[in-house]
Protein backbone atom coordinates (compact mmCIF):
# COMPACT_ATOMS: atom_id res chain seq x y z
CA UNK A 1 0.00 0.00 0.00
CA UNK A 2 1.42 3.39 -1.25
CA UNK A 3 1.45 6.09 1.70
CA UNK A 4 -0.33 9.16 1.48
CA UNK A 5 1.85 12.19 0.85
CA UNK A 6 0.79 15.58 2.88
CA UNK A 7 -0.07 17.57 0.05
CA UNK A 8 -2.02 14.88 -1.97
CA UNK A 9 -2.32 18.17 -4.68
CA UNK A 10 -2.40 21.59 -5.86
CA UNK A 11 -3.52 23.25 -8.81
CA UNK A 12 -5.06 26.92 -10.37
CA UNK A 13 -3.01 29.96 -10.29
CA UNK A 14 -1.18 30.81 -6.99
CA UNK A 15 -1.60 34.66 -8.22
CA UNK A 16 -5.29 34.37 -8.10
CA UNK A 17 -7.89 36.00 -5.62
CA UNK A 18 -9.02 32.96 -4.17
CA UNK A 19 -8.04 30.37 -2.43
CA UNK A 20 -9.54 26.89 -1.37
CA UNK A 21 -7.94 25.28 1.62
CA UNK A 22 -9.02 21.31 1.56
CA UNK A 23 -8.43 18.45 3.94
CA UNK A 24 -8.99 15.00 4.37
CA UNK A 25 -7.92 12.31 6.55
CA UNK A 26 -7.88 14.44 9.69
CA UNK A 27 -9.12 10.79 10.90
CA UNK A 28 -7.21 7.82 9.85
CA UNK A 29 -10.00 5.96 9.44
CA UNK A 30 -11.47 8.18 6.97
CA UNK A 31 -9.69 7.44 4.15
CA UNK A 32 -12.39 8.20 1.93
CA UNK A 33 -11.44 12.11 1.84
CA UNK A 34 -8.38 11.11 0.44
CA UNK A 35 -9.53 9.17 -2.35
CA UNK A 36 -12.01 12.04 -3.33
CA UNK A 37 -9.42 15.00 -3.37
CA UNK A 38 -7.48 12.22 -5.19
CA UNK A 39 -9.95 12.23 -7.70
CA UNK A 40 -10.92 15.46 -7.77
CA UNK A 41 -7.27 16.51 -8.71
CA UNK A 42 -6.84 13.78 -11.24
CA UNK A 43 -9.87 15.77 -13.39
CA UNK A 44 -9.02 19.03 -12.74
CA UNK A 45 -5.36 17.57 -14.14
CA UNK A 46 -7.18 15.85 -17.17
CA UNK A 47 -9.23 18.45 -18.16
CA UNK A 48 -7.40 21.90 -17.21
CA UNK A 49 -10.68 23.64 -16.64
CA UNK A 50 -10.44 27.46 -16.77
CA UNK A 51 -10.12 27.84 -12.93
CA UNK A 52 -9.46 31.18 -11.18
CA UNK A 53 -8.50 29.87 -7.95
CA UNK A 54 -5.42 28.17 -5.97
CA UNK A 55 -6.83 25.03 -4.91
CA UNK A 56 -4.44 22.84 -2.32
CA UNK A 57 -5.61 19.47 -0.98
CA UNK A 58 -3.55 18.28 2.26
CA UNK A 59 -3.88 14.68 4.06
CA UNK A 60 -4.23 15.08 7.78
CA UNK A 61 -3.25 12.22 10.23
CA UNK A 62 -0.62 9.98 7.79
CA UNK A 63 0.29 8.21 10.81
CA UNK A 64 -3.37 6.61 11.55
CA UNK A 65 -3.99 6.55 7.93
CA UNK A 66 -1.50 4.15 7.41
CA UNK A 67 -2.55 2.20 10.66
CA UNK A 68 -6.23 2.22 9.71
CA UNK A 69 -7.02 4.07 12.91
CA UNK A 70 -9.17 6.98 13.67
CA UNK A 71 -6.21 7.83 15.86
CA UNK A 72 -2.86 6.89 17.80
CA UNK A 73 -2.53 8.44 21.19
CA UNK A 74 -5.15 11.91 20.60
CA UNK A 75 -7.65 13.02 18.26
CA UNK A 76 -6.02 15.28 15.47
CA UNK A 77 -9.58 17.16 15.30
CA UNK A 78 -9.16 18.06 18.82
CA UNK A 79 -5.73 19.64 18.85
CA UNK A 80 -5.98 22.68 17.58
CA UNK A 81 -5.69 24.77 20.48
CA UNK A 82 -3.23 27.67 21.53
CA UNK A 83 -1.11 25.18 23.62
CA UNK A 84 -0.84 22.14 21.05
CA UNK A 85 0.08 24.54 18.43
CA UNK A 86 2.32 26.39 20.89
CA UNK A 87 4.04 22.77 22.05
CA UNK A 88 3.97 21.94 17.91
CA UNK A 89 5.77 25.46 17.10
CA UNK A 90 8.27 24.90 19.65
CA UNK A 91 9.33 21.18 19.10
CA UNK A 92 8.02 20.39 22.29
CA UNK A 93 5.52 17.60 20.41
CA UNK A 94 4.69 14.33 23.53
CA UNK A 95 2.69 13.03 20.54
CA UNK A 96 2.29 11.55 17.30
CA UNK A 97 -0.78 13.89 16.49
CA UNK A 98 1.37 16.88 17.36
CA UNK A 99 3.65 15.90 15.36
CA UNK A 100 1.24 15.71 12.23
CA UNK A 101 -0.81 19.13 13.39
CA UNK A 102 3.18 20.61 13.85
CA UNK A 103 4.06 19.27 9.79
CA UNK A 104 0.32 20.42 8.63
CA UNK A 105 0.85 23.94 10.14
CA UNK A 106 4.32 23.93 8.30
CA UNK A 107 2.42 23.39 5.04
CA UNK A 108 -0.31 26.18 5.58
CA UNK A 109 2.53 28.36 6.42
CA UNK A 110 3.98 28.03 3.12
CA UNK A 111 1.07 28.89 1.25
CA UNK A 112 1.04 32.51 2.61
CA UNK A 113 -2.50 32.74 2.87
CA UNK A 114 -3.09 36.55 3.40
CA UNK A 115 -2.28 37.21 -0.03
CA UNK A 116 -5.85 35.80 -1.05
CA UNK A 117 -9.20 38.35 -1.08
CA UNK A 118 -11.39 34.99 -0.24
CA UNK A 119 -10.03 32.20 2.06
CA UNK A 120 -11.71 29.11 1.79
CA UNK A 121 -11.27 25.88 4.02
CA UNK A 122 -13.34 22.53 3.86
CA UNK A 123 -12.66 19.45 5.89
CA UNK A 124 -13.97 16.35 4.53
CA UNK A 125 -15.18 13.49 6.77
CA UNK A 126 -16.99 10.43 6.82
CA UNK A 127 -19.14 8.61 9.67
CA UNK A 128 -19.63 5.13 11.03
CA UNK A 129 -22.90 5.40 10.93
CA UNK A 130 -25.13 5.25 7.85
CA UNK A 131 -26.51 8.33 5.78
CA UNK A 132 -24.51 10.59 7.34
CA UNK A 133 -24.29 13.29 5.11
CA UNK A 134 -24.28 17.30 5.94
CA UNK A 135 -22.53 20.47 6.87
CA UNK A 136 -20.67 21.82 9.49
CA UNK A 137 -20.17 25.50 9.26
CA UNK A 138 -19.03 27.87 12.36
CA UNK A 139 -20.68 30.97 10.75
CA UNK A 140 -24.12 30.22 8.76
CA UNK A 141 -24.17 33.32 6.89
CA UNK A 142 -20.62 33.78 5.75
CA UNK A 143 -20.70 30.40 4.35
CA UNK A 144 -24.07 30.32 2.78
CA UNK A 145 -22.73 31.02 -0.55
CA UNK A 146 -20.78 28.04 -0.23
CA UNK A 147 -23.06 25.93 1.44
CA UNK A 148 -26.26 26.13 -0.73
CA UNK A 149 -24.81 24.60 -3.87
CA UNK A 150 -24.44 21.08 -1.39
CA UNK A 151 -27.67 19.75 -1.14
CA UNK A 152 -27.03 18.65 2.25
CA UNK A 153 -28.55 19.55 5.56
CA UNK A 154 -26.85 22.47 7.64
CA UNK A 155 -25.75 22.00 11.23
CA UNK A 156 -25.07 25.04 13.24
CA UNK A 157 -24.10 24.89 17.16
CA UNK A 158 -21.87 22.11 16.91
CA UNK A 159 -18.94 23.30 15.81
CA UNK A 160 -18.76 25.49 18.76
CA UNK A 161 -19.61 22.56 21.30
CA UNK A 162 -16.03 20.26 19.92
CA UNK A 163 -12.84 22.35 21.14
CA UNK A 164 -9.67 22.48 19.13
CA UNK A 165 -10.86 21.56 15.83
CA UNK A 166 -9.38 22.50 12.51
CA UNK A 167 -12.60 24.12 11.25
CA UNK A 168 -12.79 26.79 14.25
CA UNK A 169 -8.82 27.86 13.87
CA UNK A 170 -9.04 28.35 10.26
CA UNK A 171 -11.84 30.59 10.49
CA UNK A 172 -10.06 32.32 13.26
CA UNK A 173 -7.23 32.84 10.75
CA UNK A 174 -9.81 35.01 8.69
CA UNK A 175 -11.21 31.52 6.46
CA UNK A 176 -15.11 30.47 5.35
CA UNK A 177 -15.06 27.42 7.33
CA UNK A 178 -17.19 24.33 7.19
CA UNK A 179 -16.64 20.62 6.98
CA UNK A 180 -18.70 18.28 5.04
CA UNK A 181 -19.76 14.72 6.12
CA UNK A 182 -19.62 12.49 3.07
CA UNK A 183 -21.29 9.29 4.53
CA UNK A 184 -20.33 6.19 6.08
CA UNK A 185 -16.53 5.01 6.28
CA UNK A 186 -16.86 1.89 4.17
CA UNK A 187 -19.26 3.30 1.82
CA UNK A 188 -18.47 3.94 -1.87
CA UNK A 189 -21.15 6.14 -2.14
CA UNK A 190 -19.54 8.56 0.33
CA UNK A 191 -16.53 9.53 -2.37
CA UNK A 192 -19.22 10.76 -4.60
CA UNK A 193 -20.66 12.58 -1.85
CA UNK A 194 -17.26 14.16 -1.08
CA UNK A 195 -15.96 14.71 -4.87
CA UNK A 196 -19.60 16.22 -5.19
CA UNK A 197 -18.82 18.50 -2.20
CA UNK A 198 -15.59 19.71 -3.83
CA UNK A 199 -17.05 20.47 -7.25
CA UNK A 200 -19.75 22.54 -5.81
CA UNK A 201 -18.01 24.47 -3.53
CA UNK A 202 -15.54 25.49 -6.70
CA UNK A 203 -19.12 26.59 -8.24
CA UNK A 204 -20.17 28.66 -5.21
CA UNK A 205 -16.66 30.01 -5.04
CA UNK A 206 -16.61 31.80 -8.26
CA UNK A 207 -13.78 29.98 -9.32
CA UNK A 208 -15.29 27.39 -12.24
CA UNK A 209 -18.37 27.83 -14.29
CA UNK A 210 -21.06 25.37 -14.20
CA UNK A 211 -20.27 23.65 -17.43
CA UNK A 212 -16.74 22.62 -16.15
CA UNK A 213 -18.39 20.80 -13.96
CA UNK A 214 -18.02 16.98 -14.89
CA UNK A 215 -20.90 15.00 -16.14
CA UNK A 216 -20.40 11.95 -13.78
CA UNK A 217 -20.53 14.54 -10.96
CA UNK A 218 -23.46 16.96 -12.64
CA UNK A 219 -25.61 13.68 -13.07
CA UNK A 220 -24.85 12.55 -9.35
CA UNK A 221 -28.53 12.76 -7.77
CA UNK A 222 -28.30 10.43 -4.58
CA UNK A 223 -27.68 13.35 -2.10
CA UNK A 224 -31.02 15.25 -3.75
CA UNK A 225 -32.96 12.26 -3.41
CA UNK A 226 -31.40 12.15 0.29
CA UNK A 227 -32.25 15.36 2.05
CA UNK A 228 -35.01 16.28 0.19
CA UNK A 229 -37.12 15.00 3.61
CA UNK A 230 -35.12 16.93 5.59
CA UNK A 231 -34.83 20.27 7.31
CA UNK A 232 -32.12 22.67 5.41
CA UNK A 233 -30.92 23.92 8.53
CA UNK A 234 -30.86 22.26 11.72
CA UNK A 235 -28.97 23.04 15.03
CA UNK A 236 -27.59 21.36 18.19
CA UNK A 237 -29.50 20.33 21.33
CA UNK A 238 -27.37 17.84 22.92
CA UNK A 239 -24.23 16.56 22.89
CA UNK A 240 -23.00 12.78 24.81
CA UNK A 241 -19.57 12.95 25.37
CA UNK A 242 -18.19 9.48 26.56
CA UNK A 243 -14.90 8.07 28.29
CA UNK A 244 -13.24 4.72 27.95
CA UNK A 245 -14.18 4.14 31.18
CA UNK A 246 -17.84 4.59 30.49
CA UNK A 247 -17.93 1.01 28.57
CA UNK A 248 -20.16 2.93 25.86
CA UNK A 249 -22.34 1.16 23.78
CA UNK A 250 -24.90 2.32 20.76
CA UNK A 251 -27.40 -0.10 20.26
CA UNK A 252 -27.31 -1.63 16.62
CA UNK A 253 -29.79 -0.35 13.76
CA UNK A 254 -29.46 4.00 14.27
CA UNK A 255 -28.79 6.00 11.12
CA UNK A 256 -27.73 9.36 10.52
CA UNK A 257 -30.97 11.38 10.97
CA UNK A 258 -33.12 8.43 12.40
CA UNK A 259 -36.08 10.09 14.84
CA UNK A 260 -35.92 9.63 18.05
CA UNK A 261 -38.38 10.64 20.95
CA UNK A 262 -37.72 11.97 24.08
CA UNK A 263 -36.79 8.88 26.96
CA UNK A 264 -36.35 6.48 24.17
CA UNK A 265 -33.40 3.93 25.01
CA UNK A 266 -30.08 4.79 22.75
CA UNK A 267 -27.09 3.28 23.95
CA UNK A 268 -25.91 1.59 27.01
CA UNK A 269 -23.16 2.65 29.62
CA UNK A 270 -21.96 1.13 32.69
CA UNK A 271 -24.32 3.52 34.64
CA UNK A 272 -26.75 1.48 32.47
CA UNK A 273 -29.79 2.78 29.95
CA UNK A 274 -28.78 6.03 28.11
CA UNK A 275 -31.73 7.53 27.04
CA UNK A 276 -32.87 10.19 24.89
CA UNK A 277 -33.09 13.75 26.61
CA UNK A 278 -35.44 15.34 24.21
CA UNK A 279 -37.08 14.54 20.75
CA UNK A 280 -34.91 14.91 17.58
CA UNK A 281 -32.81 14.21 14.99
CA UNK A 282 -29.52 11.74 16.03
CA UNK A 283 -26.04 12.74 14.27
CA UNK A 284 -22.81 10.37 14.47
CA UNK A 285 -24.15 7.86 16.75
CA UNK A 286 -20.84 5.99 17.83
CA UNK A 287 -20.31 2.87 15.79
CA UNK A 288 -16.71 2.43 16.45
CA UNK A 289 -13.95 1.70 18.58
CA UNK A 290 -12.74 5.01 19.54
CA UNK A 291 -14.05 8.72 19.69
CA UNK A 292 -15.47 11.07 22.60
CA UNK A 293 -19.00 12.05 21.06
CA UNK A 294 -21.24 9.30 21.76
CA UNK A 295 -24.12 10.74 19.73
CA UNK A 296 -25.87 14.02 19.25
CA UNK A 297 -29.11 15.28 19.25
CA UNK A 298 -30.43 17.84 16.28
CA UNK A 299 -33.40 19.50 15.64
Amino acid sequence: MNETPRIIGAFGPMQADTLIICTAGIHGNEPLGVEALQKVFHILEREQPVFNARFVGIAGNLKALNAGKRYLEEDLNRIWTTDTISRAQSNACRTPECEELKEILFVLDQIDANQYRQKIYLDLHTTSGENGTFIVTTELEHSKHLTKNLEAPVIVGLEEKLVGTSMRYMYQQGFVSFAFEGGQHQSQQSIDNLVWSIWYTFLGAGCIQSHAIPGEVAQYTHLQEFTENLPEVMSLDYLHSITPQDEFKMLPGFENFSKVQKGQLLAHDRQGEVLAPADGYLLMPLYQPTGNDGFFLVN
